[in-house]
């Protein structure tokens, strides 16, 4: 299960010119609800984050 740190981490765009985020400030948190996911890792967090063009988050 992920911490309530990672849940709060403001994501970033990676360098991919598809994908991205939803919109500034977006956290883990809401990542997660928008895509239906429930990763219980934080190698599966990031595994889904660099699919959508979205940098990796380090706990």
């Amino acid at each position: 299960m992920l911490s309530k740190k990672t849940l709060e981490i403001e994501l970033k765009d990676d360098a991919t010119v598809t994908g991205g985020i939803d919109h500034i400030g977006e956290t883990v948190q809401e990542f997660i609800e928008s895509i239906g996911i429930s990763p219980v890792s934080i190698e599966e967090l990031n595994e889904a984050l660099q699919e959508c063009g979205i940098c990796k988050v380090f706990e």
